[in-house]
């Protein structure tokens, strides 16, 4: 698995256990605003968490930069490759989000659009955008927009005191973060989840605001569902009539709950903090030597050395980067060797010990006297802390001499 795709299952993961714990003890509580800001901290701590290591304390010093340099100048590392399964799954992740981020900014147009077209007038000392379609009242940051022909007066009166909430206390923020992570992560269930929950949560706080302005709680729930029989015009904008009225009316109803119940929030600290030492967690360097296959001559080996080995000539088995620093990114290292057997030389696979460790390798058979290559590039961001992988070669000579060999990479990343 490569860096960026073990990042992305991590972020989704975090999600998915932070989606959990809301369901299951912060769902069904009256503390809006707390639920509020849980639900805005929650794609922050999934994006942040990956990144988190708790590594050894490093002393910093100054590094020894072993810069790349191919051993022969005639080898040519940019040979063709096919695409794996984690390139094409990264392909589709990443073309689903710019498709979903496309669609979403032309919604974003779209209001704009309507807010160029709308006529500004002042209702009851609100601004208010005014629209002739056929739409229910919704807001978007400071903009409301109303159709003041489909409403009484006194509806509209609650209207702007329930799309000022929202206005005032930004929530269209939280839609919009919400429908980004939703364009980012498309595929992810437990984020259209969050997404709906956040809808629900900022709809609840608008109720409850409006309530406590002096609403009448009958007549302003009857004003619900009369505009929940008109259709709403952007998933990006706060509605007043917005789905779900059912759980609302029985949030407008339900008995506050106890102070103490807050307590519960504290328990994510924990989980939190338990997300965090897992995906700190790293793969520890494997000692055992993976040992070679037979030879023809049925001798075997661990790895390879300066000296032929069945038909191989090595001119390294180990690389030590030395001291790199993290913020330096990647580091690589390439590993020569050339065939004086007289049959073509296949190299079938490389395998890195870890996914922070990407190898490349020649794909083409390499004729008798021709030299092949592996390229070990290491992932060193977010990763201090000494390191040594392997990368274990698969070839053989002539499609009938299997051959397995060991190579290594070791350094200390500091900060």
């Amino acid at each position: 698995m490569t860096p960026i795709l073990l990042y992305i299952t991590q972020v989704n993961l975090a999600i998915a256990l932070l989606c959990g714990f809301y369901i299951l003890l912060l769902r069904k509580d009256t503390f809006f605003t707390c639920r509020r800001m849980y639900l805005i901290s929650t794609p922050f701590v999934a994006a942040i968490l990956p990144l988190c290591r708790f590594g050894a304390m490093i002393p910093a010093g100054k590094p020894l930069i072993i810069p790349f340099v191919h051993p022969e100048g005639d080898i040519n590392v940019s040979g063709t490759s096919s695409l794996s399964f984690t390139d094409m799954l990264e392909i589709l992740i990443f073309t689903g989000a710019a498709l979903m981020l496309v669609r979403l900014l032309f919604r974003l147009c779209s209001l704009l659009y309507l807010h160029k077209q709308a006529k500004k007038q002042t209702i009851t000392g609100q601004r208010v955008m005014l629209v002739e379609r056929k739409t229910c009242p919704f807001s978007f940051f400071g903009w409301i927009f109303v159709n003041p022909h489909l409403h009484t007066s006194d509806d509209i009166r609650e209207i702007l005191v329930h799309e000022n909430v929202h206005a005032r206390q930004m929530h269209s923020i939280d839609i919009l973060l919400y429908e980004i992570v939703a364009a980012l992560c498309w595929y992810n269930p437990f984020v259209m989840i969050l997404r709906r929950e956040t809808r629900r949560n900022i709809e609840f706080i608008a109720d409850r605001e409006t309530l406590k302005a002096g609403s009448d709680r009958q007549h302003y729930q009857y004003s619900l569902l009369k505009a929940n029989m008109i259709h709403g015009y952007s998933v990006i904008s706060n509605n007043f009539n917005f789905n779900h009225l059912k759980i609302r009316i029985v949030m407008m109803n339900k008995k506050q709950s106890k102070k103490v119940k807050m307590l519960k929030y504290a328990l994510a600290i924990p989980l939190i903090c338990g997300m965090s030492l897992l995906v700190s967690a790293q793969e520890q360097p494997n000692e055992r030597k993976t040992p070679a296959s037979t030879s023809s001559k049925g001798k075997t080996s661990d790895s390879l050395s300066v000296e032929q080995k069945n038909g191989i000539t090595l001119d390294k088995d180990v690389h030590d980067f030395g001291t790199i620093r993290e913020s330096d990114g990647d580091v690589s290292t390439v590993f020569t060797f050339g065939n004086f057997g007289t049959m073509p030389l296949i190299i079938s696979d490389v395998k890195a010990s870890c996914g922070c460790t990407v190898p490349e390798w020649t794909k083409e058979p390499v004729e008798a006297g021709g030299k092949a290559y592996v390229k070990a590039t290491y992932k060193a961001k977010g990763r201090p802390g000494k390191f040594d992988r392997t990368l274990t070669v698969n070839c053989n000579v002539g499609g009938s001499n299997p051959l397995t060999f060991t190579m290594h990479i070791k350094g200390n990343v500091v900060d």
